[in-house]
């Protein structure tokens, strides 16, 4: 196998690990009535305020009255009102994401690949 193509492969390989880690979407927890369903296990969720803002937490803490957590990439700590919670939204896999990002990635590789 050339060299260049090797390096073609390589590049596009550690491009596939890379962006594989994006192969996540946001999805809403569960709401029972006027109640925010909290997350079990979540390290990381996205709080959607009424007014549509998001803000992402870690380390979140529910109480009943609130949610609590860090703000993300900051030490700053921030407690929500869950009156102006509209949904709270947790990461999970997306197979649809990454079926497109490897159809991506294959056509791609055939690209280098043929010329």
């Amino acid at each position: 196998m050339p060299l260049l193509l090797r390096f073609r492969m390589a590049i596009a390989f550690t491009w596939l690990v890379v962006a594989g880690a994006a192969c996540t979407t946001w999805r809403s927890t569960q709401r029972s009535g006027s109640a925010v369903d909290a997350p079990q296990r979540a390290n990381i969720v996205r709080v959607v305020r009424r007014d549509s803002t998001k803000i992402v937490l870690t380390q979140p803490v529910f109480d009943g009255q609130a949610v609590a957590g860090r703000l993300e990439n900051t030490d700053r700590s921030l407690r929500i009102p869950l009156d102006s919670v509209a949904r709270v939204e947790i990461r999970r896999f997306s197979p649809g994401r990454t079926g497109g990002l490897l159809y991506l990635v294959v056509g791609v590789l055939g690209v280098l690949a043929g010329g």
